[in-house]
């Protein structure tokens, strides 16, 4: 199970917490909902490759949202999630860019 979850991008951090008691993720030193992040929790989750890029396959990663979720098990998944200039959502993890199911980068980065 998640207890955090960490996003970087440009230097700015946000850190959100699950308050198990309450059952709600808040922003890390609040005890008000994250409203705006737990709807996107699902989703980065679940993340899943619709198909994996080739080393051919060059990605501009200046503008990365980076993701750690903190887990029980004490083992963080960490990846990067961009957006290319033709509407595709890529992410990377452990080396390996993939293309997922758009509409997270974007949502993400409006938290920041």
């Amino acid at each position: 199970e998640q207890n955090a979850v960490v996003l970087r991008r440009g230097g700015e951090e946000f850190v959100y917490v699950l308050d198990r008691r309450a059952n709600v993720w808040q922003a890390a030193g609040t005890t008000l909902e994250a409203r705006e992040f737990a709807v996107l929790v699902d989703r980065l989750l679940s993340m899943r490759a619709r198909r994996f890029l080739g080393p051919e396959e060059v990605v501009d990663a200046s503008d990365a949202i980076e993701v750690e979720i903190q887990s029980a098990s004490g083992l963080p998944v960490r990846f990067r999630l961009v957006a290319t200039e033709d509407g595709r959502e890529l992410v990377e993890k452990d080396g390996e860019w993939s293309e997922v199911r758009t509409g997270s980068y974007e949502r993400l980065a409006a938290l920041f």
